[in-house]
């Protein structure tokens, strides 16, 4: 006895939706008297089952209640996601299968509607230049709550408005010698009152827009003015301090704070620089920023 084997035959798929897509379609009826929910018809589809656990409602009686109610609107419309189409095989049978959520639908909405959100902040922190120097209107104070533990509130900065984007001056970027004269100029901006700044970091992440402006930084860029990459000037040594990751000296040059790292100061003990106060050095101004101080050098002087 011979036996023919019969190779498969690919069967087109009837079913034209795509997963996650919403659609609309059309009442048609209970599925079974077992299997509760409700057969819907999507043009160009094969019958979709949507079940009742799918229905939109807040617990289990609405959605019961959503049940009956449509399927006494036979032939009514209704928004639907799809959550799955495939097809199934039955007894040898390809069998198309589609299955349907209304709950969904309004998961899929409001991603849509965060993912335009985030583009839309995406467009609006690019737009927004970092290193440039501009005047920005404060609208409020920025606060924490202050570590003594009594419901107070400890102010570490200002909100500014950047191109509608909240941005933040934080105390240690305001113009200041020292952290005290710092705090006294940050307690003197209110409210609808302007600041000359400049944008040092402009970014998105997790949804959220981090801009973050520096009015010491924005002086020093002004100062600079005076103070071409190249010259060759002196500087009064105020004193030692580490900077970023480097060691090295803190320089006055005609008011503007610079610094002089330990790598391009050009002698063997920098301590030599610092003997006494005030001492004069000759530098050189770089292209360099850090902390928002200029970059100076005693290298090739």
């Amino acid at each position: 006895m011979t036996t023919t084997t019969t190779a498969p035959v690919a069967v087109a798929s009837p079913i034209n939706v795509i997963v996650n897509q919403i659609v609309t379609g059309k009442v048609s009826r209970r599925k079974d008297r077992n299997a509760k929910g409700l057969l819907i018809e999507i043009e160009g589809n094969p019958m979709a089952y949507l079940p009742v656990i799918a229905l939109a409602g807040r617990n289990r009686s609405e959605r019961d209640a959503r049940f009956a109610s449509l399927v006494n609107a036979a032939g009514s419309e209704i928004e639907v996601a799809i959550v799955s189409a495939d097809m199934e095989e039955i007894k040898g049978v390809a069998v198309p299968r589609i299955k349907l959520s209304e709950t969904k639908v309004f998961a899929l909405r409001d991603e849509a509607a965060r993912i335009e959100r985030e583009n839309a902040l995406i467009d609006a922190v690019s737009a927004i230049t970092v290193g440039e120097v501009v005047i920005l209107t404060v609208s409020g104070p920025a606060t924490t709550k202050s570590d003594k533990n009594d419901g107070s509130m400890h102010c570490f900065g200002v909100f500014v408005d950047v191109a509608g984007i909240k941005g933040l001056l934080h105390v240690s970027e305001v113009a200041g010698d020292h952290p005290k004269a710092q705090r006294t100029r940050l307690d003197s901006m209110t409210t609808g009152s302007t600041v000359e700044v400049e944008i040092i970091e402009a970014r998105v992440e997790g949804g959220r827009a981090f801009v973050r402006v520096s009015e010491k930084a924005a002086a020093v860029k002004k100062a600079m003015e005076r103070l071409p990459v190249g010259s060759k000037v002196s500087a009064t040594v105020v004193g030692s301090d580490v900077v970023g990751n480097e060691h090295g000296l803190i320089v006055n040059i005609g008011g503007i704070k610079a610094f002089l790292s330990e790598a391009d100061a050009n002698v063997t003990n920098i301590e030599s620089l610092t003997k006494s106060r005030g001492q004069t050095v000759k530098v050189t101004v770089t292209a360099d920023f850090v902390d928002g101080m200029v970059k100076v050098t005693r290298k090739g002087k």
